[in-house]
C-alpha cells in the first residue's frame, strides 16, 4: 500500500513538473519573440497572443482542483479581455491602465502560489526547481509592468526610451530583468524618484531571492540525503 502511495505521488509530481517546464519555455518565448518583431502592430498582436497563453498556462499550473481550474480559468477569460481592450491599444486610457494592473496583480498572485508550493514542499525536485525559476521570471515580468505604468503615467521616468518603446513590454521586461539580476547597462536609467524606487527595489529583491533560495534547496536537498 506504501509503494502505491509513492507511486501515485511519483506520478503527481511528474504532471506538475510537465506543467511548469511548459509554462516556462513559453515565459521565456513571450519575453524575448515580441523584441524581435519589427512592426508595432504585430509586436503587439504576437505579444497579446503569448500573454493570453501565458495566463492560461499558468492558472493550469497552480491549481489544485477541478473547482479552482473553472473559476481560475473564467478569471483568466476576465483579465485577457481587459487587457486586450487596454494595453495593447497604445492610447492612455481608463482601461489602458487597468489593463496594467490587472497583469501586476494575476502574475502577483501566481508567483505567490508557486512561492508557497517551494515553501511547503519537502523534497527538491524537477517541479520545485522549474517553479523556482518561474517566480524569478514573475518578478521581472511584474517590474516591467510596474515600469510600463510608472513610464506612461509620468512620462521620463525612464531616460534613453524612444515614443514608440512605451507601449513596448519588451522593452520593460528587459530593463526589468537586468536591474533585477543587477547588471545595469545603463542604457535605460531610471531618471525620476517612482522609477528609481522601483529600480532599488528590484535590485535588493533579485539577490536577496536567489540567496535565500539556494539556501533553502540545498538544506533540503543535504536533509533528504541525510536520511
Amino acid at each position: 500500500m506504501r509503494k502505491l502511495i509513492s507511486k501515485h505521488f511519483i506520478f503527481i509530481n511528474r504532471l506538475l513538473a510537465r506543467g511548469y517546464r511548459t509554462l516556462l519555455i513559453f515565459l521565456i518565448i513571450m519575453i524575448i519573440v515580441p523584441s524581435f518583431i519589427g512592426d508595432v502592430k504585430y509586436q503587439g498582436l504576437a505579444s497579446f497572443i503569448l500573454n493570453s497563453l501565458v495566463v492560461f498556462l499558468s492558472i493550469h499550473a497552480i491549481q489544485e482542483s477541478r473547482k479552482e481550474l473553472i473559476i481560475w480559468s473564467s478569471f483568466a477569460i476576465i483579465v485577457i479581455i481587459i487587457n486586450q481592450l487596454g494595453v495593447f491599444k497604445h492610447a492612455a486610457t481608463i482601461d489602458f491602465y487597468l489593463s496594467f494592473i490587472i497583469y501586476i496583480v494575476f502574475y502577483a498572485f501566481v508567483a505567490i502560489r508557486l512561492l508557497i508550493m517551494i515553501l511547503r514542499t519537502q523534497t527538491v525536485n524537477a517541479g520545485v526547481l522549474y517553479a523556482s525559476v518561474l517566480v524569478y521570471l514573475f518578478l521581472g515580468i511584474i517590474g516591467g509592468y510596474l515600469f510600463m505604468l510608472i513610464e506612461n503615467a509620468i512620462p521620463g521616468s525612464l531616460q534613453n526610451l524612444s515614443v514608440e518603446d512605451i507601449t513596448n513590454p519588451s522593452k520593460f521586461f528587459y530593463f526589468s530583468s537586468i536591474t533585477l539580476s543587477t547588471v545595469g547597462y545603463g542604457d535605460i536609467v531610471p531618471n525620476l524618484a517612482p522609477s528609481r524606487a522601483l529600480s532599488m527595489i528590484l535590485s535588493t529583491t533579485g539577490p536577496l531571492y536567489l540567496t535565500i533560495l539556494v539556501a533553502l534547496l540545498v538544506s533540503r536537498f543535504d536533509h533528504l540525503h541525510d536520511k
